[in-house]
């Protein structure tokens, strides 16, 4: 299943803003909350005119320079965001839903000690904010501990049932549980949550690009179909994705799921290039459209999309393990062993798939795992590529 949105999403940049949301009023005209979230860019000059005023409570410039921060964060500008950010919690240091935006950041950055300091923060000033909870649920989501993340989350989701990280972030942990009923009940709240409501939260991927939520929703129950192999209802998902919104994204996604459906490569490839002439730089969309070639037996020019994904992407293991397979269509066997190798020595996991189809073709002789790939284990390699029924 594919999965955009991973634990560190459900920091999610806060709905409200430090003290009650910026309304529109004389003394910041464009610099509003509700603006923001519809069109972040279009709020950081009227703010920065705003705090120029020299009558400003310490509340109001902080409200000013919270809204200014979030539209920096969601815009992917993180070191002003964190410049705004820091200046208002200087102003109201009290304020949970900073320490939050900056822990943000700091994840985003690899400052987990710092991230976690700031949580912590949150946590005193505010116990009960569902939001601070979610933030601690995918803290524990990340390193690996599910339970203490689900009872965070539950917490989370009894205050506000609507919270649509801890309805993400809970659905893909039932998922990884195979608990699929509970995941979908998840999935099917923050699908009915409406668009305008949902976006209000900003969606920020693992790069820090921001994503419609509601696709990001549909999406994901579209996966969770994939996954039950309720390929009908995953499609229809993917469809309706489509149709509300006919984004890079949303192509991307559905591109995907049809390329490995029998009889959908043509639907497919509609779908993936035109996501490819929106982002030629989407690896991803590169990949899909490669596999729905192999698929179509359309060899050479599989092999191209490949070429392209591994030059957007490295490490991209499945990449070369899939250019390794059309390299062996097109009698490129040297080829083929190559990319396989460079497969191997990306992904640490891959010898041991790969090591009972050797030992029990009698390529190798003894199903341990080496520790060197030496010119015995290429030739054993080359061999069950080469023998169908071993590959």
């Amino acid at each position: 299943m594919r999965r955009l949105a991973l634990a560190l999403c459900a920091f999610g940049i806060a709905a409200g803003a430090a003290g009650d949301p910026v309304a529109a009023d004389p003394a910041a005209p464009g610099c509003t909350a509700d603006r923001m979230e519809a069109a972040p860019l279009t709020v950081i000059e009227p703010c920065t005119a705003a705090l120029r005023a020299s009558d400003l409570s310490a509340e109001k410039r902080a409200e000013l320079l919270f809204v200014r921060g979030r539209a920096h964060h969601r815009t992917g500008n993180l070191d002003l965001a964190e410049e705004d950010y820091e200046a208002a919690l200087k102003l109201v240091p009290e304020n949970e839903e900073i320490y939050l935006a900056l822990a943000n950041i700091d994840f985003r950055r690899g400052q987990d000690t710092q991230a976690l300091e700031r949580i912590q923060k949150a946590i005193a000033i505010n116990p009960a904010s569902p939001r601070v909870l979610r933030s601690i649920g995918a803290v524990f989501s990340s390193a690996g501990q599910a339970d203490s993340a689900l009872r965070f989350l539950n917490s989370a989701l009894r205050i506000d049932s609507k919270e649509p990280y801890a309805l993400l972030l809970r659905s893909q942990i039932y998922a990884q549980k195979r608990d699929y009923e509970r995941a979908l009940a998840d999935a099917d709240a923050l699908v009915a949550i409406p668009p305008d409501e949902i976006n209000r939260n900003a969606f920020l991927d693992n790069e820090g690009r921001q994503r419609d939520f509601h696709l990001v929703a549909l999406t994901h129950r579209a996966g969770l179909h994939e996954s039950m192999g309720n390929y009908d209802l995953a499609e229809s998902d993917f469809d309706a994705a489509v149709a509300y919104k006919s984004s890079p994204f949303a192509l991307l996604e559905r591109g995907e799921f049809l390329a490995g459906r029998p009889g959908k490569e043509a639907a497919a490839l509609r779908d993936l290039d035109a996501a490819i002439r929106a982002e030629a730089s989407a690896p991803r969309a590169h990949y899909a459209r490669g596999v729905a070639l192999t698929n179509l037996r359309r060899y050479a020019e599989a092999a191209k999309a490949f070429d392209e994904a591994v030059k957007l992407q490295s490490p991209f293991p499945a990449a070369y393990r899939m250019r390794a397979r059309v390299n062996l269509e097109l009698g490129k066997s040297e080829a083929a062993l190559q990319d396989f190798v460079t497969a191997l020595r990306q992904d640490s996991t891959l010898m041991r798939q790969i090591m009972p189809a050797l030992s029990g073709g009698g390529y190798w002789p003894s199903p341990e795992i080496p520790t060197a790939i030496n010119a015995e284990l290429r030739k054993a390699i080359l061999k069950c590529l080469v023998d169908r029924k071993c590959s």
